[in-house]
């Protein structure tokens, strides 16, 4: 059970490392918007008279050629605006429903806006949008997120808030911003306009607030085109502090436009569009070292104006670098601070993986700097703006699509003024010969992938979730060499080669040289039977060209919302995937003695998924699939008073079984087109997007599934149908969350469905908690205002509870409410029950910084124990998260803790911990409203257990548990390269664990266990 779990908490987090770096490809800075030329002024836009609709092309950025106090990018009018076309309508209101003229309307097919203030909408998310290779290779991200937003167009409100744009691109969906001086950004997605207006409805902005201010250098001088902007919460709670730069980020920051400025000739700045809340200012500037403000208290419908950014002088790192290839495109010169032993890693995430960032990033392989430098094309290289600090510097490629690490070059440790001379290291290379086994002649068109399994860390974690991209290329007289394969210690490298009418080789386990080339020789393919697939359309026989037609085993489509996604582009396609020519006819690899199934997508038509084909040597060869155009459905949903629910999430099920789900429109239709004939269902669900997709496979397999809750309709070629759902009451509850009697503005509010949780639940509430600020819970998650009041919708009448915290309270405060569907009102007092107490060292010396926690003793509810064990889990591999709620303490310069908020009248154990020393803890009772003294917390002497093992596994993790004591905590790391030291230990025995999951053994492989003395003040090696 422990193995699982841990686990599961292992290949989480390792999710969210990936969903935090594509999240950055997006947002990690804000855009670039032209200097204010005002701050007083009303900012009404440039041409927006009352009355009035401006559509516009987005073109090249013309720098500070509009009035950015209401935080427009100036563009080339280069569009001609054709009314006669389908195009997307809507209104723009404020908070008091008041119609707002001048509003900027900004259209970008794709998911182009989708994270206003940092905050990414899971709900928005269509793979559609993306080639598949996109959303793990961030160079590719960037590229396309770059080309739908050249394809952005603006438009401005009229009189009465009302616009209409025409949306370029052929995405399925277009991403609206709208922007209005002193209101929050509001970003939505709609569907893309093809035979009518698509009405997104009214658009309500929230009252926001302005920020304006200068960057000065030390001397009070102006810094000119700083750029600054809010420090994103995704950012600070996952990349550990550490700011990455990233190629082209910068014209995708200004083409989003609305979230940051850059200063005028006098340092000034104004933000016009913050949420409120505490914020976080950055500048940047290629000759400064990054500045960043202390906590500002923003204040709804405020201005904040006057904050002053110091940026200090920046320094250079000179250099060359020699032996560079002859094609060195991608190559960069990077830079990140050293990591400090001493540095405060609120968020765990830099201890998880080893204290650098940047060197977990190049095991996935990427690699991100602080700072990049080009190089000339005598290999010299500037490295400017840096702080003084020790850097670490190397030649990096942040490209995927090469084995092995980002890294090209030893790292070198430099400060400010140095010169350094880098080498690039090619890697090794691998080369061979593809010829025909039967005749001798060579393949010249093929797959080649490559991949480096072993060795443990992000690499193989990654490795073990992600298919294996390879890459279509012509390689003449088949000699195929295979360059930068940067493998780690106990890495070996597997090589896949594909090409039509020949078997896949696969040779695995390949032993690599340390350096040089490794020579395989001549690989022969065996050939085989290929399948000649012809595409036309259904009714008048005319080939259909542009189609993309895959063949997987029968059976393996199972509904799986990510399956197509992965065999359509992530695998990189393969001799199983092609595209239709002119003649509609394109060729595959068959299989031989097993089914399988055809998939063709084409514009235009229904989706075609064949039933299953019997292949044997003898055939079949060949198959001739008729597309339909497919038929309609609108997709009403009602309430209860029959009126629309926009926004409504719809569920819909193919006949073929797959599921997808789609947000209704501002007038409470989902229109669903191209659906292939057959029977077709549809239910109202909870979300939408792909973890939409993920809870209802999920539901489905967990016997939620029943025919009783979908409404089913036969969908028939170039008709349309028409489906009603009605949506039923829903409950929503407001209140105020007070403390001491005072309204408590940033509690969190979270609802839990159902008076108790079950053990299953309890642990996904406490795993779910690492979601809740990437977007997820809409709704049911809810952060109470400058004046204490919180509102959640869309809940289930009943018996539930909510839980509060507070990033001053020491533990979450759990209440029991009932609903009754409709509004409710529901206030939260929270008390001041309070313990105080002193952490010193052995020696009776106070402790500055020692974390202070707190638990209930004996948790009352069940299943919360196993919450408890992988929120200890999660503490061990990323300490401060303390996903048990409540916030972890530290003690201050006089070693003093105060724990506010913990549970009254129940005995709780207070925990100290520091590092180098063994924790200490002490159980108490404090009486509702009191304020009770722990005393003095004295930390023990402490030794350590360095663990190293032999092992594959792509994940694992040490634990350590005190034997004859279990108060006790466990102690858990992760491995780094198959290493880990376990500090803080008390002296006695402790059992040590690895847990993980084993290549190939998706149930965790075998536990390995050791019994070992730990004494204060010494070290023991433990080699597993």
């Amino acid at each position: 059970m422990q193995s699982n779990r841990v686990l599961g908490v292992g290949l989480l987090l390792s999710l969210v490392a990936a969903i935090a770096i594509w999240q950055l490809g997006f947002a990690t800075d804000p855009p670039v918007l032209p200097a204010p030329q005002d701050l007083t002024s009303p900012g009404v836009p440039a041409g927006s008279a009352a009355g009035t609709v401006e559509a516009t092309g987005a073109g090249a950025v013309v720098p500070a050629a509009a009035n950015a106090a209401d935080g427009r990018i100036a563009v080339a009018a280069n569009a001609v605006v054709d009314d006669s076309k389908p195009a997307v309508v809507g209104r723009v209101v404020g908070p008091d429903g008041q119609p707002i003229a001048g509003a900027k309307i900004v259209a970008a097919p794709g998911l182009s806006f989708a994270n206003a203030n940092g905050r990414f909408d899971f709900d928005s998310l269509d793979f559609s949008d993306f080639d598949g290779a996109d959303l793990m290779d961030p160079t590719r991200m960037m590229k396309t997120v770059r080309e739908q937003l050249a394809d952005r167009v603006e438009a401005t409100t009229n009189a009465d808030g009302r616009f209409r744009v025409h949306a370029k691109g052929a995405s399925k969906g277009v991403g609206l911003r709208v922007l209005a001086r002193g209101h929050e950004i509001l970003d939505r997605r709609v569907a893309r306009p093809t035979d009518q207006d698509v009405d997104a409805g009214t658009l309500s902005l929230q009252k926001g607030a302005i920020v304006a201010g200068r960057v000065l250098d030390p001397n009070g001088n102006a810094i000119v085109g700083a750029l600054v902007g809010r420090v994103h919460e995704m950012e600070a709670r996952m990349m550990g502090g550490m700011d990455i730069d990233m190629p082209e980020m910068g014209e995708v920051e200004a083409l989003r436009g609305g979230e940051a400025a850059t200063t005028d000739e006098k340092g000034r700045f104004e933000l016009a569009h913050l949420t409120p809340g505490d914020v976080i200012l950055r500048a940047r500037h290629p000759d400064h070292p990054t500045a960043k403000s202390d906590v500002l208290p923003v204040e709804l419908g405020r201005e904040l104006r006057d904050v002053l950014l110091t940026m200090q002088r920046g320094g250079e790192i000179r250099g060359t670098v020699t032996g560079l290839p002859a094609e060195a495109k991608g190559l960069q010169v990077m830079a990140a601070k050293k990591p400090r032993t001493d540095a405060a890693d609120p968020t765990g995430m830099m201890a998880m993986f080893g204290g650098d960032m940047a060197d977990m990033l190049s095991e996935m392989g990427m690699s991100f700097g602080e700072r990049t430098a080009d190089i000339a094309a005598d290999g010299t290289f500037v490295l400017r703006g840096l702080a003084r600090e020790t850097y670490r510097v190397w030649v990096g490629r942040n490209v995927m699509g090469f084995a092995g690490n980002g890294v090209c070059s030893q790292r070198l440790e430099a400060q400010p003024g140095a010169n350094v001379e880098l080498r690039f290291e090619p890697g090794i290379s691998v080369t061979f010969t593809v010829v025909d086994q039967d005749t001798g002649a060579p393949v010249e068109r093929l797959w080649v992938g490559d991949r480096l399994r072993g060795g443990g860390g992000m690499a193989d974690m990654m490795a073990m979730g992600m298919p294996q991209q390879r890459r279509l290329a012509s390689y003449p007289g088949g000699v195929v060499t295979v360059a930068n394969v940067r493998p780690k210690p106990k890495q070996k490298l597997t090589l896949t080669i594909d090409a039509i009418g020949y078997a896949q080789l696969q040779r695995e386990d390949l032993e690599l040289p340390k350096s040089g080339n490794l020579d395989l020789g001549t690989l022969r393919l065996a050939p085989t039977p290929v399948l000649r697939v012809t595409v036309v359309d259904a009714d008048a026989g005319r080939p259909v060209a542009g189609a993309t037609v895959s063949l997987s085993t029968a059976g393996g489509r199972g509904g799986n919302p990510f399956g197509r996604m992965m065999r359509m582009g992530m695998e990189g396609g393969g001799p199983q995937r092609a595209t239709t020519d002119r003649e509609g006819r394109c060729t595959l690899n068959r299989f031989v003695d097993a089914a399988g199934e055809l998939e063709i997508d084409a514009k235009g038509f229904a989706p075609f998924a064949s039933a299953a084909i019997a292949f044997t040597k003898e055939g079949p060869d060949t198959f001739t699939a008729t597309l339909p155009v497919g038929g309609r459905v609108d997709v009403s949903v009602l309430g209860p008073d029959q009126a629309p629910i926009k926004e409504a999430v719809v569920e819909h099920k193919a006949p073929d079984g797959a599921l997808d789900s789609k947000k209704a429109d501002a007038m409470g239709l989902v229109r669903l087109e191209h659906l292939a004939p057959g029977t077709h269902a549809f239910r109202l669900g909870k979300d939408a997007g792909p973890m939409g997709m993920i809870m209802a496979q999920a539901r489905a397999r967990g016997g939620e599934d029943e025919a009783a809750t979908w409404t089913t309709v036969e969908v028939a070629d170039k008709a349309t149908a028409t489906v009603r759902l009605l949506k039923q009451p829903t409950a929503t509850l407001r209140g105020i969350v007070r403390e001491n009697g005072l309204p408590l503005a940033g509690a969190r509010v979270a609802f839990r469905e159902g008076a108790r949780a079950s053990e299953a639940d309890m642990g996904m509430e406490v795993m779910g908690q690492m979601f809740e600020g990437l977007g997820g819970g809409k709704g049911r998650n809810g952060k109470a205002d400058d004046s204490g009041v919180y509102t959640l919708t869309e809940l289930p009448e009943g018996e539930h509870r909510l839980e509060i915290t507070h990033k001053t309270r020491a533990m979450p405060t759990r209440v029991a409410v009932t609903l009754r569907n409709g509004d409710n009102t529901f206030d939260v007092e929270l008390d001041m029950t309070t313990v105080r107490g002193v952490v010193k060292d052995p020696q009776g010396n106070v402790v500055d910084g020692a974390r202070v926690k707190v638990k209930v003793v004996r948790p009352a509810e069940p299943g919360a124990e196993v919450a408890s064990g992988i929120g200890e889990a999660m503490e061990g591999m990323m300490p401060g998260m303390n996903l048990g709620g409540g916030t972890t303490i530290k003690t201050d310069g006089n070693g003093v803790f105060e724990l506010r908020g913990v549970d009254p009248d129940v005995e709780l154990l207070v925990q100290a911990t520091a590092k180098g020393f063994a924790p200490v803890s002490t159980k108490v009772t404090a009486p509702r409203g009191t304020t009770v003294d722990a005393k003095v917390l004295q930390l023990g002497a402490a030794g350590k257990i360095r663990v190293s093992m032999q092992s594959n596994a792509p994940f694992a993790a040490v634990r350590a548990t005190f034997v004859g004591d279990d108060s006790v905590p466990p102690v858990m790391q992760v491995l780094r390269k198959g290493k880990v030291t376990l500090d803080g230990l008390r002296p006695g025995t402790w059992e040590v664990e690895v847990q993980g999951m084993e290549r190939g053994n998706a149930e965790g492989g075998g536990e390995k266990k050791r019994t070992v003395e730990v004494v204060a003040g010494q070290t023991v090696d433990v080699d597993m």
